[in-house]
């Protein structure tokens, strides 16, 4: 743990964490199989141009415009944070070519972490006293330490999510078709803005553990734009059941508010508690039913699971999150790690679900 400034060194790893470090879920576990045809492809050709995609934006974007915008969305927070540092990213991002890299899937995921490193390099040179300083740029309204959570964690994770997933819908489609929904309905999507207090202008912690606990509120209901819950809120019974390729992954919504929920429990118990829970355990401390997938329900799984992750790293002390933990998938983790990780994978697969939910809605509208 850094002695000087242990809030923005922390900060500055979880963004690292997210491009590179994460095992599971990063900039190459995303884009590994990524073709060229893979650039152009939406699961609906009509998705883009139809009324849902005010209710859900930036969810009918092609691999190749998630990229770009995120490689632009990197560089825009590292702007937003410092002056140019003299880390080698920052010359290898104004060779960038993003024009021509849009048509090559390996310059384009250069371009991505190009961009990501060079974020991390100005996030390594910030303070704790500079977090609370506004931004720059198209972030001046918003405190610093809020520029890398919003922005290089779970923007960045948002992203990444998606492009696997479009990825893997590619390959499933050309092999079957997708799924039209049987008769149904598709719901509105809640407010993107949570009914807290949000004001990014003031978004402070004072300890690692108090960042830990703001980057878990953030991804999960309290970002504006990448939170899981507001993907869920509003969908119907038939949206979360919706299986878009039987046999392919994810399979349903409800599929992956249950493995999130899962996870939660798992690590929270093997990051920061006795580490004796299986998976086979999940659904019992949850209280799930096979028989329910209203929206109602799934956010109630999910808050019972945010609740048991929160209250365990709230017990926690700033020297327990550097304690690296033996994890049940046998790859050993920090506490700040399962937090990270946890956080990621909420932005993740709730970028996944906004797809889900516009491909459902432009599906059933014909």
């Amino acid at each position: 743990m850094s002695g000087g400034n242990p809030v923005a060194t922390l900060l500055a790893d979880m963004v690292h964490n997210t491009s590179h470090g994460n095992r599971w879920h990063r900039l190459t576990t995303a884009t590994e199989d990524l073709e060229k045809e893979d650039l152009s492809y939406k699961p609906v050709p009509a998705i883009g141009c139809d009324r849902r995609e005010e209710e859900f934006p930036a969810s009918i974007l092609t691999p190749s415009r998630i990229l770009l915008d995120t490689a632009l969305a990197a560089a825009k927070c590292g702007d937003a944070l410092c002056e140019r540092t003299d880390d080698e990213s920052e010359g290898e991002w104004d060779d960038a070519d993003l024009d021509s890299a849009v048509h090559d899937p390996r310059e384009l995921v250069a371009a991505v972490d190009t961009a990501c490193r060079r974020l991390h390099a100005r996030a390594q040179r910030l303070t704790d006293a500079e977090l609370a300083e506004p931004g720059a740029g198209a972030w001046h309204s918003a405190a610093k330490a809020f520029v890398l959570v919003e922005g290089g964690i779970l923007q960045m994770a948002w992203h990444f999510g998606q492009v696997a997933m479009l990825t893997n819908w590619r390959r499933a489609q050309g092999r079957t078709e997708i799924a039209k929904p049987a008769v149904g309905r598709a719901g509105r999507r809640g407010n993107v803005v949570s009914a807290r207090e949000h004001d990014s202008s003031d978004f402070r912690a004072e300890s690692p553990r108090e960042l830990c606990l703001r980057l878990l509120a953030a991804a999960y209901d309290e970002s504006a734009w990448h939170s899981i819950c507001p993907m869920i809120e509003g969908s119907t019974a038939e949206e979360t059941a919706w299986v878009p390729f039987p046999g392919e992954s994810p399979r349903a919504i409800v599929d992956l508010c249950r493995h999130v929920a899962h996870c939660k429990v798992m690590y929270a118990d093997h990051g920061f508690a006795e580490g004796t829970l299986r998976w086979s355990d999940c659904d019992r401390i949850l209280g799930w039913s096979e028989s329910r997938c209203d929206a109602e329900y799934l956010l109630a799984i999910l808050g019972h699971a945010q609740e048991f992750l929160t209250e365990h790293v709230a017990a926690a002390t700033d020297q327990e999150l550097y304690r690296v933990n033996p994890m049940h998938h046998k790859v050993p983790l920090t506490g700040w790690q399962v937090v990270a990780s946890m956080a990621q994978h909420d932005a993740w697969h709730g970028g996944q679900m906004a797809i889900m939910r516009t491909a459902y809605g432009a599906l059933l509208e014909g």
